[in-house]
């Protein structure tokens, strides 16, 4: 059975802070960033380059032939892991609708992590598919 977002979540804070520090973050609430965009490239384009951001960021989990999942560094100092999905659909010969859903825990100093992060993804993809 797969990971939840939550689990994935707390794991990467236990790596960063030790053993409470990811029994606590399940508590924490979450900060969540969303775009969606439609693109000149095919569905194989997309995956590609999002799939090199994420292992230049941070690292897969899971990648089928519609998404890749993975998690990288946002916030403060990159301290604060996010769980990154990005989902592609073709809508006509060679153009391409991809959504970006970015996930990270909200303790006290708020930081947004997951509302900037998605952006960040979304144009990283846009401006590496255009080149």
């Amino acid at each position: 059975m797969a990971e939840s977002v939550d689990d994935i979540l707390a794991g990467e804070l236990a790596k960063l802070g030790g053993f409470l520090s990811g029994l606590v973050s399940r508590r924490l609430p979450n900060n969540i960033g969303q775009v969606s965009n439609s693109i000149a490239a095919t569905p194989v384009q997309v995956l590609r380059v999002a799939t090199e951001y994420l292992n230049q960021h941070g690292r897969v989990l899971e990648q089928s032939v519609s998404e890749v999942i993975g998690v990288v560094g946002g916030g403060r100092m990159n301290l604060n892991p996010v769980h990154v999905t990005v989902q592609v659909r073709p809508v006509e010969e060679n153009k391409t609708e991809f959504f970006v859903r970015a996930v990270a825990k909200e303790g006290l100093s708020k930081q947004y992590t997951g509302e900037k992060t998605a952006p960040l993804v979304a144009e990283y993809i846009a401006n590496a598919v255009a080149v």
